[in-house]
């Protein structure tokens, strides 16, 4: 799987996601500030980095509805495209300012409507193996059901395309480790302590 330089419309649909959604405020969020705090932050920084990945290579002769056929070709594609952005996040020449707010996003405009939910299911599959090497995969489409975290009834992970986007673990992602082995997962980046006896008993705190 090899992930491309995204095409000037490519381009202008993260820019306008940007613009219009992830760097703004959200009524249903269920807390204040933008749906993403660091995106726009990021963006100003020049550190947000934007790749596609296509079902079928340039100049192939057959068309993505002949290559993706089924749920199992789908996810067998998206664990690729997994694989090469992990790959391309780890190998990437990065700007050394604002480490923390590195980001790789990577558009999969051949994934069709009726797979969009492999996209879920191999962000679950993968969520805990992503963790350990100190990174947050996300994923989002139009149809994404992944909840606020701050408001379950609300699904913040949409875009007007499918999307994979690779950062790295930040302190509040024990927010996202939803069960034992993501903590346990984000705790190799992020070690829990007991905070001082003027806080509440049994209360963690979490310390680089």
């Amino acid at each position: 799987m090899h992930l491309t330089p995204p095409t000037t419309a490519q381009r202008a649909v993260i820019s306008t996601w940007f613009d219009t959604y992830i760097t703004v405020a959200h009524p249903s969020l269920g807390r204040a500030g933008a749906v993403c705090p660091y995106a726009n932050a990021a963006r100003h920084q020049g550190v947000v980095h934007i790749r596609a990945a296509a079902v079928r290579p340039v100049g192939a002769p057959q068309p993505r509805d002949l290559l993706l056929t089924s749920p199992a070709t789908a996810s067998a594609w998206l664990q690729s495209v997994l694989a090469a952005a992990l790959d391309e996040f780890d190998h990437h020449p990065w700007p050394p300012c604002a480490q923390h707010l590195h980001s790789l996003i990577v558009l999969l405009e051949d994934l069709l409507p009726e797979y969009w939910g492999e996209l879920d299911r191999v962000h679950a599959d993968s969520k805990t193996a992503v963790m350990r090497r100190g990174l947050m995969a996300g994923q989002f489409h139009p149809h994404c059901p992944a909840p606020a975290v701050h408001n379950p009834r609300f699904a913040v992970n949409r875009a007007p395309v499918p999307l994979l986007v690779i950062r790295r673990m930040a302190r509040h992602d024990h927010l996202f480790a939803s069960e034992p082995q993501h903590l346990q997962a984000y705790e190799r980046s992020f070690r829990p302590e007991r905070r001082p006896e003027t806080d509440r008993p049994g209360q963690l705190t979490i310390r680089r």
